[in-house]
């Protein structure tokens, strides 16, 4: 009986991977084996129903009053691969293993390619990163699964090695590398490694996609992460941005009236400081951990409000509609959050 259970498994992986269908359930999978780690927290948002959002995330559910978050938990699996750079798991098939095969994140991946290097591993490795993402899903998404594999439930199949390409930012590499322990390990591998290993932790997303949640325990986790941190901050009043493209880079007059009332202006992608050099990783983590007031308008910069212990988050409105994932992550780390428009900042910092 249980031979014609695999069997059945295994021709139901075979027919999801032909003609154009290319994704298969982890749990379809024969020996795929859930560990559960814990349940979902229901975190409360009252601004989120107020805030200009877009029809499809309304339609999704993402903005009402509370924000449900999926239960915690890892599934092992055997006999797939490890595609580094593409930051997918695959069937020996080709199949993509998915823990919900309707994800956005996953774009759409390529047909199985051949001329990979193929690399063997002795053991346990998972994977780090989604197929798609930017650096609001970096900091607030794909950090935390990682952070999973530290748990004790998953202490019989460690050491687990997290296979990726070189992280990108400094506040990414800042929490990925506190990710590691005894039981969790990084190995960096070029884009375009194929991994086989013995057994693959496979967490699931700990976020609700499109959203901005983080659960408490993960919560808990960065702010101590944040306070071992021993650099004195820069300023305490910030305006935040991602890189050359951020809507305040490219519009700077948006945030000339904070930085005429004494904020200062942190480049989150660069760590440069308007007008007085660059930080540096541990400079940069405490001057956002440690700020009063953050003043961005992109999700990516506003992304480093995860690291923010105490601050309150005003998010600037530049087009007419906004995700609501800025304010559901402040929600989460209980920051006051307000959405403004560039007419309302002049009125709004005189108000403290």
């Amino acid at each position: 009986m249980a031979s014609m259970k695999v069997t059945d498994a295994l021709n139901g992986v075979r027919r999801l991977t032909r003609g154009r269908a290319r994704f298969v359930a982890a749990y379809r999978l024969p020996g795929s084996e859930l560990l559960r780690i814990g349940g979902g927290d229901l975190l409360p948002t009252p601004v989120v129903p107020s805030l200009p959002t877009s029809s499809v995330d309304r339609d999704i559910g993402l903005c009402g009053d509370t924000l449900a978050l999926p239960p915690a938990n890892v599934r092992l699996l055997r006999d797939v691969r490890l595609f580094v750079g593409e930051n997918l798991v695959r069937t020996t098939e080709g199949a993509v293993v998915v823990n919900d095969p309707g994800s956005a994140r996953l774009g759409r991946p390529a047909r199985n390619s051949s001329g990979q290097t193929v690399v063997r591993h002795e053991g346990t490795a998972a994977l780090y990163g989604a197929p798609v993402g930017g650096e609001f899903e970096a900091l607030v998404c794909d950090v935390a699964p990682i952070v999973l594999l530290q748990h004790a439930v998953l202490r019989r199949v460690a050491p687990i090695t997290v296979m990726h390409t070189q992280a990108t930012t400094m506040l990414e590499r800042f929490l990925l590398r506190g990710a590691m322990n005894s039981q969790v390990r990084c190995e960096d591998l070029p884009a375009g490694t194929v991994v086989e290993a013995d057994v693959t932790a496979f967490p699931a997303p700990v976020t609700r996609e499109g959203a901005g949640a983080v659960p408490r325990w993960f919560r808990r986790w960065v702010d101590l992460r944040a306070s071992s941190v021993q650099a004195e901050p820069a300023a305490s009043e910030l305006v935040v941005t991602h890189g050359p493209g951020d809507p305040l880079v490219v519009r700077p007059e948006l945030m000339a009236p904070a930085l005429e009332a004494g904020f200062t202006h942190v480049d989150t992608l660069t760590g440069q400081v308007e007008g007085d050099g660059t930080l540096d990783e541990d400079q940069l983590v405490a001057t956002i951990a440690q700020a009063t007031t953050v003043l961005g308008a992109s999700d990516s910069a506003l992304a480093s409000t995860l690291l923010c212990r105490r601050a309150n988050v005003y998010q600037l409105a530049t087009e007419d509609t906004i995700s609501p994932r800025v304010a559901q992550l402040a929600a989460s780390k209980a920051l006051p959050y307000r959405l403004l428009r560039p007419a309302d900042l002049p009125k709004a910092l005189s108000e403290g």
